[in-house]
């Protein structure tokens, strides 16, 4: 999971930014992790060298592992015949049944297959509105490493870190998983934004109405998000679902 990774071609990040975050990430897309039906996996958060007094004194939840290396020692110490690492941002959601089904659909006979997660949902906060979001090649995909791979922080590191158009993910070979498991979050604090210097709009209820009959939202409703965003270990408000 990125965090606050440095990103060339962006403003530097305010310490008042990674601390907003960092609460953002806890109650939002920590606890759609925490709720997954599968849990045999690691939560790594990816730190940048930036705001290292924020980061580094902040009450992380125990499950996270922030990391400052990119995640170098850790893949040190692990002997595993294969490593398979799924990226999501930090300010998105996984529904319940993502990390199960990234991990039924590994390949292990090709590990060079990458899984991809391309028609999902977009949860507008601003607005209040959820709608659907599709790339070819989104930033949430699974890349699967044999041992010589991710012993070997070179070619790890090449594969992995780079642009996510090119992870992989638009290839003719990728596997792609099941429609609406991961859900993008738009809040006003995200990274599209500050690169451009702009700012989430503020829509018009005739304008989600209009879209709404286009089929291009799927509900403008609170009780209708509650419903969708419990799968997702949230409710329409951003608070952990309770029963």
């Amino acid at each position: 999971m990125l965090l606050n990774n440095e990103r060339p071609g962006y403003a530097p990040l305010t310490p008042q930014w990674v601390k907003g975050r960092l609460d953002l990430f806890h109650d939002t897309t920590l606890k759609s992790l925490l709720n997954q039906s599968f849990q045999d996996f690691r939560i790594w958060a990816i730190c940048g060298q930036n705001n290292l007094d924020v980061t580094r004194g902040y009450g992380w939840h125990e499950r996270v592992e922030p990391m400052y290396d990119k995640g170098e020692a850790a893949l040190a110490g692990i002997d595993t015949e294969y490593v398979a690492v799924t990226r999501i941002d930090s300010d998105d959601l996984m529904h319940r049944d993502g990390m199960g089904e990234v991990h039924d659909r590994l390949d292990f006979a090709n590990p060079g297959r990458v899984l991809v997660f391309r028609d999902n949902l977009a949860w507008n906060r601003l607005n209040g509105y959820i709608g659907y979001y599709y790339r070819t090649s989104p930033p949430f995909f699974t890349q699967l490493y044999p041992k010589k791979q991710h012993r070997d922080w070179v070619a790890f590191r090449g594969r992995f870190y780079v642009p996510h158009g090119k992870s992989g993910g638009r290839n003719s070979d990728a596997i792609v998983l099941g429609k609406h498991k991961i859900c993008r979050v738009r809040h006003g604090e995200n990274f599209g934004f500050g690169k451009r210097n702009k700012k989430e709009p503020i829509m018009p209820e005739e304008w989600k109405q209009k879209r709404l009959e286009a089929g291009d939202i799927i509900t403008c409703d609170p009780v209708e998000m509650r419903k969708i965003l419990s799968d997702f270990g949230l409710d329409a408000y951003g608070n952990e679902a309770k029963d």
